[in-house]
Protein backbone atom coordinates (compact mmCIF):
# COMPACT_ATOMS: atom_id res chain seq x y z
CA UNK A 1 0.00 0.00 0.00
CA UNK A 2 2.63 2.60 0.49
CA UNK A 3 4.89 1.48 -1.98
CA UNK A 4 1.93 2.20 -4.57
CA UNK A 5 0.78 5.61 -2.64
CA UNK A 6 4.73 6.88 -2.77
CA UNK A 7 4.59 5.87 -6.74
CA UNK A 8 1.40 7.43 -7.20
CA UNK A 9 2.68 10.16 -5.68
CA UNK A 10 5.59 10.11 -7.79
CA UNK A 11 4.10 10.14 -10.97
CA UNK A 12 1.49 12.71 -10.38
CA UNK A 13 4.15 15.36 -9.41
CA UNK A 14 5.31 16.48 -12.80
CA UNK A 15 1.86 16.75 -14.17
CA UNK A 16 0.84 18.63 -10.72
CA UNK A 17 3.83 20.78 -11.09
CA UNK A 18 2.72 22.06 -15.06
CA UNK A 19 -0.58 23.00 -13.44
CA UNK A 20 -0.46 24.07 -10.14
CA UNK A 21 1.40 26.57 -7.56
CA UNK A 22 4.29 25.57 -5.97
CA UNK A 23 3.01 25.52 -2.58
CA UNK A 24 0.34 23.67 -3.54
CA UNK A 25 2.99 20.52 -5.56
CA UNK A 26 3.72 20.99 -1.82
CA UNK A 27 0.71 20.76 0.38
CA UNK A 28 -0.29 17.70 -2.36
CA UNK A 29 2.84 15.56 -1.34
CA UNK A 30 2.42 16.72 2.05
CA UNK A 31 -0.77 15.23 2.05
CA UNK A 32 0.59 11.75 1.02
CA UNK A 33 3.15 11.82 3.28
CA UNK A 34 0.53 13.30 6.64
CA UNK A 35 -1.21 10.26 5.27
CA UNK A 36 0.76 7.42 4.79
CA UNK A 37 3.85 8.39 6.56
CA UNK A 38 2.07 10.86 9.54
CA UNK A 39 4.83 12.89 8.27
CA UNK A 40 5.57 15.70 6.32
CA UNK A 41 8.41 17.69 4.47
CA UNK A 42 8.72 20.04 6.84
CA UNK A 43 8.99 17.55 9.51
CA UNK A 44 11.36 15.88 7.61
CA UNK A 45 13.89 19.27 7.39
CA UNK A 46 13.71 19.67 10.67
CA UNK A 47 15.20 16.76 11.77
CA UNK A 48 19.37 16.60 12.49
CA UNK A 49 21.64 15.16 9.88
CA UNK A 50 22.74 12.47 12.10
CA UNK A 51 18.79 11.09 13.16
CA UNK A 52 16.84 11.48 9.72
CA UNK A 53 17.72 8.28 8.75
CA UNK A 54 17.29 6.04 11.79
CA UNK A 55 14.21 8.18 12.68
CA UNK A 56 12.72 6.90 8.94
CA UNK A 57 14.30 2.98 9.39
CA UNK A 58 13.93 2.74 13.09
CA UNK A 59 10.77 4.58 14.18
CA UNK A 60 8.93 5.01 10.97
CA UNK A 61 9.89 0.96 9.92
CA UNK A 62 10.64 2.26 6.00
CA UNK A 63 11.95 -0.07 4.36
CA UNK A 64 14.99 1.02 1.39
CA UNK A 65 13.04 0.94 -1.40
CA UNK A 66 10.27 2.80 0.24
CA UNK A 67 13.56 5.51 1.71
CA UNK A 68 14.38 5.67 -2.06
CA UNK A 69 11.10 6.52 -3.28
CA UNK A 70 10.67 9.05 -0.67
CA UNK A 71 14.23 10.55 -1.36
CA UNK A 72 13.06 10.62 -5.19
CA UNK A 73 10.06 12.69 -4.11
CA UNK A 74 11.86 15.46 -2.07
CA UNK A 75 13.79 15.74 -4.74
CA UNK A 76 11.45 16.10 -6.76
CA UNK A 77 9.97 18.79 -4.86
CA UNK A 78 13.11 21.06 -4.36
CA UNK A 79 12.07 23.24 -7.14
CA UNK A 80 8.53 23.99 -5.84
CA UNK A 81 9.94 24.87 -2.29
CA UNK A 82 11.54 27.87 -0.28
CA UNK A 83 13.59 25.50 1.42
CA UNK A 84 15.21 23.93 -1.76
CA UNK A 85 18.77 23.41 0.09
CA UNK A 86 17.17 21.61 2.97
CA UNK A 87 15.28 19.44 0.78
CA UNK A 88 18.37 18.32 -0.61
CA UNK A 89 20.31 17.66 1.88
CA UNK A 90 17.81 15.15 3.28
CA UNK A 91 17.79 13.34 -0.29
CA UNK A 92 21.26 13.54 -0.47
CA UNK A 93 21.64 11.71 3.19
CA UNK A 94 18.93 8.95 2.20
CA UNK A 95 21.04 8.67 -1.21
CA UNK A 96 24.01 8.13 0.21
CA UNK A 97 22.52 5.68 3.09
CA UNK A 98 21.07 4.01 0.38
CA UNK A 99 24.34 3.55 -1.78
CA UNK A 100 25.98 2.28 1.36
CA UNK A 101 23.57 -0.24 2.36
CA UNK A 102 21.46 -1.29 -0.06
CA UNK A 103 22.20 -4.59 -2.08
CA UNK A 104 21.29 -3.38 -5.37
CA UNK A 105 23.59 -0.74 -6.81
CA UNK A 106 21.57 2.00 -8.85
CA UNK A 107 23.35 3.60 -11.54
CA UNK A 108 20.51 6.54 -11.15
CA UNK A 109 21.11 6.68 -7.95
CA UNK A 110 24.49 7.73 -8.11
CA UNK A 111 24.35 10.18 -10.87
CA UNK A 112 21.61 12.03 -8.60
CA UNK A 113 24.18 12.20 -5.44
CA UNK A 114 26.48 13.67 -7.70
CA UNK A 115 23.77 16.19 -8.78
CA UNK A 116 22.77 17.18 -5.51
CA UNK A 117 26.40 17.22 -4.63
CA UNK A 118 26.67 19.95 -7.44
CA UNK A 119 24.21 22.05 -6.58
CA UNK A 120 24.65 22.42 -2.84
Amino acid sequence: MLAAALAKLLADLPELKSHAQPGDVIEAADHVLRHELNIDTDRIIEFPADEIIRFLRSEMGIKNDHLEQLADILFSLTDCSGKSKNLLGKCLQIYEYLEKNDATYSLDRHFRIEAIKSLL
